[in-house]
């Protein structure tokens, strides 16, 4: 089989094997293994096709995986409030939401917060309609948002 055909297959399956990933890794080497795809159709060596596939793969990996991860995950990289992974932090600590299923005294309930809904803890029983205010984060699960009780 024609070495180019081979790279090329490689670099498809890389490129689907990341849709079923949540790293974002194996798109670098779909894009190596199509770099070296292009050096076998110039040149017929496998120590220069594979010589590129590294190259391109960890060059393209160290230089534009946190940037993209940024891109796709909504935020900036290297923007002031971004987290070392490029996800943006947490901003509706203080918002006031609305429960919309019961939280149980130090259980997890639902909150409807921007137009979204929430999972939500508290160290007292919220009912159904309470008014919440949002602390932040809850440091057990970072998914899940405590809040307290506005009067």
């Amino acid at each position: 089989m024609n070495a180019v055909i081979v790279w090329f297959v490689i670099g498809v399956a890389c490129l689907l094997g990341e849709l079923f990933t949540i790293s974002f890794v194996l798109f670098f080497f779909g894009v190596g293994a199509w770099a070296a795809a292009l050096v076998a159709a110039v040149h017929s060596g496998l120590e220069q096709e594979l010589a590129a596939f590294l190259l391109v793969s960890l060059a393209s990996l160290l230089v534009l995986r946190r940037r993209l991860v940024a891109v796709f995950r909504g935020g900036k990289a290297d923007a002031p409030g971004a987290s070392p992974e490029g996800a943006p932090e947490f901003t509706h600590a203080g918002a006031l939401a609305e429960v919309t299923q019961e939280i149980p005294a130090g259980g997890i309930g639902e909150i409807a917060l921007g137009g979204s809904f929430w999972r939500a803890c508290s160290p007292v029983a919220v009912a159904k309609g309470g008014r919440v205010r949002v602390k932040g984060p809850s440091p057990a699960d970072m998914l899940v948002l405590e809040v307290e009780t506005v009067e």
